[in-house]
């Protein structure tokens, strides 16, 4: 990053994004709905500050840069930019480096720097900038690098985010310019998919650290849709529960996808630990990883600042699963203290080897330190 963008997204960003929900029947009161519904229920005090519009916004170009305006859906951009600031969230857009957009829309190709500017005008703070089914079907380092450096001459801090797919054999050369790149195919709200994705994603390790993330996709948490008739996640409890403690032990960007209006609370309750947030936004910047596999059951570890680890026991089976696990085995030494984040208690001090019951496709998740 240039020194105007060194401090954009330190830790993984977290917000709403509109795709999961509405698809491309996106529109301006839509987003201001969601905004709304951000503040009334709390959600901005816990770090959701973004609310990022997803495809569907672009219109013809025009205005003094020759930009891609707001369509009919879109009638007052700068207006909704300022509605979105004046509570005191932060917006973000979609485009992509191609001549049309997933959903047929306006896309930035050969206009970069025009784009941008129009962008920074309105007050623009994330850039979902996404890949499509045109050549070259990949994230390269010269189209990332043009957006990122449209971006850098106008000194405004805002997070890249890549997307689609993005390849690992070459993220070494597009990484460096983005603050967060898709790693997977799209999400869908199944077992299958979020758990094949999620436990999928220790080969990116590697390169997550201070305002670089991986992303593996939004979350299908509450009621989604994609633009059709919204339904509840199809993720049980523990699945839901899996979902958020696996994006948190990988530092992945915690973008919301559902229809905030219709939140109840056990999704507040998921969404607003404050504990488990605190592993996805500790400072050190160091996505968890894999220490210990034994058929259905994994067991995952996330360093921390304080010195302190995370560690979270998975069972990816089909049944409750009694799991015993020799804390030295996976570097956490006598006489430390445990505390088990999702049940708030603190469990004192272990001894080499715990049994643990974890429910079918459930989690357990556990802070150990010296000091709690």
């Amino acid at each position: 990053m240039t020194n105007d963008q060194i401090d954009v997204a330190l830790t993984p960003p977290m917000g709403w994004n509109s795709w999961n929900c509405y698809g491309a029947t996106i529109t301006q009161e839509k987003i201001k709905t969601q905004a709304d519904a951000i503040v009334k229920l709390g959600m901005h005090k816990y770090g959701y500050i973004y609310v990022n519009i997803d495809d569907g916004w672009q219109g013809d170009r025009g205005g003094k840069y020759n930009a891609i305006q707001g369509n009919s859906k879109f009638s007052d951009m700068q207006g909704l930019c300022d509605y979105i600031h004046s509570l005191g969230l932060k917006i973000g857009i979609y485009s992509t480096p191609w001549t049309k957009s997933y959903a047929g829309y306006t896309g930035s190709f050969g206009h970069e720097n025009e784009d941008v500017k129009q962008w920074v005008e309105w007050g623009i703070d994330f850039l979902k900038y996404d890949w499509n089914m045109w050549d070259p079907k990949e994230p390269s380092e010269e189209y990332v690098k043009r957006i990122y450096d449209a971006i850098g001459l106008t000194g405004r801090k805002i997070v890249l985010s890549l997307s689609n797919t993005a390849p690992i054999s070459n993220a070494h050369n597009w990484s460096k310019y983005a603050n967060m790149w898709r790693t997977t195919g799209d999400i869908v709200d199944t077992w299958d998919s979020m758990s094949n994705i999620g436990f999928a994603q220790s080969d990116w390790a590697k390169f997550a650290r201070h305002g670089h993330w991986n992303d593996p996709d939004m979350m299908v948490l509450g009621f989604v849709g994609w633009g059709k008739n919204q339904q509840l996640t199809r993720l049980t409890y523990d699945e839901q529960i899996t979902h958020m403690t696996l994006w948190c032990i990988l530092a992945a960007p915690l973008i919301l996808g559902c229809d905030l209006t219709k939140s109840d609370g056990f999704l507040l309750e998921i969404l607003t630990n404050r504990e488990l947030l605190s592993v996805n936004q500790d400072p050190l910047g160091v996505q968890g990883y894999i220490v210990y596999k034994d058929g259905k059951i994994e067991v995952w570890t996330k360093p921390l600042q304080n010195g302190n680890r995370a560690i979270g026991v998975f069972n990816k089976g089909e049944s409750t699963a009694e799991v015993k696990i020799s804390w030295n085995e996976i570097g956490i030494h006598n006489n430390l203290c445990v505390r088990d984040i999702w049940h708030y208690k603190n469990l004192g001090k272990i001894s080499d080897i715990s049994t643990i019951e974890v429910n079918s496709h459930g989690v357990r998740i556990f802070v150990a330190g010296r000091k709690l």
